[in-house]
């Protein structure tokens, strides 16, 4: 009886280790890492992928690989690894605003490393067509004005003259040319209508833009406001986070190949537990400004302060 109860005991124990694996290996890696830092390999797999990044699995694997290399290059260590299990931290690619933003400034010529020059090119040609917009609203708005006004006076003859059985035949017939007039007129003012959302939309896209720029250049400037809409306040490339013993890394928005990697290359640094330092072109300075695919001296001390390498 007691050993039917002891294995009894072993499958339950046995079938809930399963059942929770996965958070409990979780949880383990995480208890190990507090313990001691980069002692073991982080495991890693590719998340969820927006096929509007217009890039494959395997390129964004090739894309991780270059920058956990980053680290384990000037550390001599095996501080990440590639795996398929469920218990891997995620790294997913997530489309948004962020992302379309630097698609747009691709199609405007413009990259976001660089000079002040494109800025200002920008800005200028902003503010022109930021001017045309508001003058063609402003004149809409009085058409729509005029137009509602008389479509009103209108509707209220309508009104007046069913109330006494029907419009003479000479009203009536005038009744009926204005009603046609409004009708054209509505036809022409959604037209005008769609032509200025259109613009707003582009005077939008210089916006997001700019504000872009102003990030990646790392300019003291006020953001520039959208019309009719509103953008995210920070235009962050990637983010990583970690909550009841789950982490994961989300990906926003990249202008190359090279920016892909070192924005990976840094959440890995924070999923490694490192600091952001203060040298530009390092890999944890809080903005991707940097050219250069190796860790800075900064990155190494960082690395060393953390993991203990020499």
């Amino acid at each position: 009886m007691k050993a039917f109860r002891a294995l009894f005991l072993l499958a339950l124990l046995g079938g809930v280790v399963y059942t929770y694996r996965e958070p409990l290996e979780r949880a383990a890696l995480q208890v190990y890492a507090k313990v001691l830092p980069c002692g073991a390999p982080i495991p890693y797999r590719i998340g969820e992928i927006d096929e509007r990044f217009g890039m494959t699995r395997e390129e964004f694997l090739s894309a991780l690989q270059s920058a956990e290399k980053i680290w384990e290059k000037p550390s001599g260590m095996d501080l990440f690894t590639y795996s398929n299990a469920g218990s891997a931290m995620p790294v997913n690619f997530v489309y948004d605003q962020r992302q379309a933003t630097t698609e747009k400034l691709k199609v405007l010529d413009i990259a976001v490393d660089q000079s002040l020059a494109s800025y200002n090119q920008l800005r200028v040609a902003y503010a022109a067509l930021r001017d045309e917009y508001v003058e063609r609203r402003t004149d809409f708005s009085l058409k729509t004005a005029d137009f509602d006004a008389a479509q009103t006076a209108h509707a209220e003859e309508v009104r007046y003259w069913n109330s006494r059985g029907g419009a003479p035949e000479a009203e009536y017939h005038e009744l009926q040319t204005q009603k046609a007039m409004l009708e054209a007129q509505l036809v022409t003012l959604k037209r005008e209508e769609a032509a200025l959302n259109a613009k707003a939309a582009r005077v939008n896209e210089m916006v997001d833009a700019l504000n872009t720029l102003a990030r990646a250049l790392n300019l003291d400037v006020t953001k520039y406001n959208t019309v009719g809409r509103t953008v995210p306040n920070e235009f962050e490339e990637g983010l990583y986070s970690e909550s009841l013993g789950e982490r994961q890394i989300e990906i926003y928005e990249f202008g190359s190949r090279e920016k892909l990697i070192r924005v990976l290359a840094h959440e890995f640094g924070h999923a490694l537990g490192l600091e952001h330092v203060d040298e530009e072109n390092s890999i944890m300075y809080p903005l991707n400004k940097g050219v250069s695919l190796k860790a800075s001296a900064g990155d190494i001390a960082e690395l060393q302060r953390r993991c203990g390498v020499e």
